[in-house]
């Protein structure tokens, strides 16, 4: 199997007639890792669940995803994390729904060849 390319990308319509992202099509295990690190490093812990530091935790993990996959745009603004951050609701999730898709965990099956 070739390493994984940041070259290698996928466009995703969003709702916007027009506007488009284009995303990394797979993730490396680094990849894979960096977005947990920074889910971890916002966790506290013993906080319950649905605790306002709890959204930290989910929203550290999905702007590190989204940092780190997010290669171009139809914006006319650069790819950076600020502007990441400025994106409409409707685009993040329409984004997110085709990277669940993209970056599905392996199968049993996939892991043992």
């Amino acid at each position: 199997m070739p390493l994984i390319s940041d070259d290698d990308r996928e466009r995703i319509d969003l709702p916007a007639p027009g506007e488009w992202v284009e995303v990394k099509r797979r993730l490396s295990r680094g990849d894979r890792l960096r977005v947990q690190q920074a889910a971890y490093r916002s966790q506290r812990l013993g906080q319950p669940q649905g605790d306002p530091l709890m959204v930290d935790l989910l929203e550290a993990a999905e702007f590190a995803l989204l940092d780190l996959v997010i290669k171009t745009w139809s914006f006319d603004v650069p790819v950076t994390p600020e502007a990441i951050r400025k994106l409409a609701d409707e685009d993040v999730d329409a984004i997110k729904v085709r990277c669940n898709v993209l970056y599905a965990p392996r199968t049993e099956e996939e892991k043992n060849g």
